[in-house]
């Protein structure tokens, strides 16, 4: 029984290109088929309007319950207070006078 011989195998600049464009062409006919076979078919319809609204009106209840807790804690006047530490830092030093002993 004769040994068969081996095949061998040239890759050719002119191959390399060919197999190239095969494979984007199958990746783009994919693309498209996917987008042709999808358009429609999402399984839940969302209402953006009506949500973006019921989120509007909960931002609202936060921030108004925000400014009663702020009201109701006297939370205003507190940072006014606060800053007369920095009025104080302002003032030079007062001078000491030395002692006769």
């Amino acid at each position: 029984m004769a040994k068969p011989q081996p095949y061998a195998v040239q890759v050719t600049r002119k191959g390399v290109f060919v197999w190239i464009g095969l494979l984007f062409f199958v990746m783009g006919w994919m693309f498209i088929l996917g987008i042709l076979v999808g358009r429609g078919m999402a399984p839940v319809s969302l209402d953006t309007h009506a949500l973006e609204e019921e989120l509007e009106a909960l931002k609202a209840a936060i921030v108004e319950q925000e400014e009663e807790q702020l009201t109701a804690h006297g939370g205003a006047d507190k940072g006014a207070a606060d800053l007369g530490f920095y009025e104080a830092l302002k003032k030079p030093p007062p001078q000491h006078t030395a002692r006769a002993p």
